[in-house]
């Protein structure tokens, strides 16, 4: 799963690239072969059929969000042309982008209903958050700064300091720089 989580970003952050099963094996170091398999079990969809359905996704917040026309949500998307989204939505979502805008944004409040909303919040507290338990799972290296290398002995040190701040802070002590 480690090789598989910066596929998966990579994806989600390239959704309007070209995302040819050859390019994410390669990103993942692995064989197209051997990829393909691997991302089917883990993610439980094929790689195409992951890419395709958070472009559909995507798009179906787009079809809300914004007045674009259906085809240019549809090349914002990705695909060739209209007429292949429009199939693959409603295959999706079982109705055609056009009735999917307008029937999501019949469910919108109205400004008077947003008013009527923010007035009855009243004044709110956010809870505190503590950490409960950390544990490391090599995902750290994600967030590592760019321009030096991290070695896995960085990683651990790194993962350690951060246990045991949020160990202080669940103490109620003032975590140590």
């Amino acid at each position: 799963m480690q090789r598989l989580l910066p596929v998966m970003m990579r994806i989600q952050a390239h959704l309007d690239t070209d995302l040819s099963l050859k390019r994410l094996a390669a990103t993942a170091r692995l064989s197209p072969y051997h990829f393909h398999r691997v991302f089917r079990e883990a993610v439980g969809e094929t790689p195409k059929q992951y890419t395709q359905r958070l472009r559909l996704e995507r798009a179906a917040h787009r079809l809300i969000l914004h007045d674009a026309t259906v085809l240019d949500i549809a090349l914002d998307a990705g695909f060739q042309n209209h007429e292949t989204f429009s199939r693959e939505f409603k295959k999706r979502f079982r109705v055609s982008p056009r009735d999917y805008r307008a029937w999501q944004r019949r469910k919108l409040p109205g400004p008077e209903e947003c008013v009527a909303l923010e007035e009855s919040a009243g004044d709110f507290q956010l809870s505190a958050t503590r950490v409960r338990r950390l544990e490391y799972h090599g995902i750290l290296r994600l967030f590592a700064p760019f321009g030096r290398e991290r070695t896995e002995r960085d990683l651990k040190s790194d993962f350690l300091r951060l246990k045991q701040a949020a160990e202080g802070v669940a103490r109620g002590s003032a975590p140590s720089a």
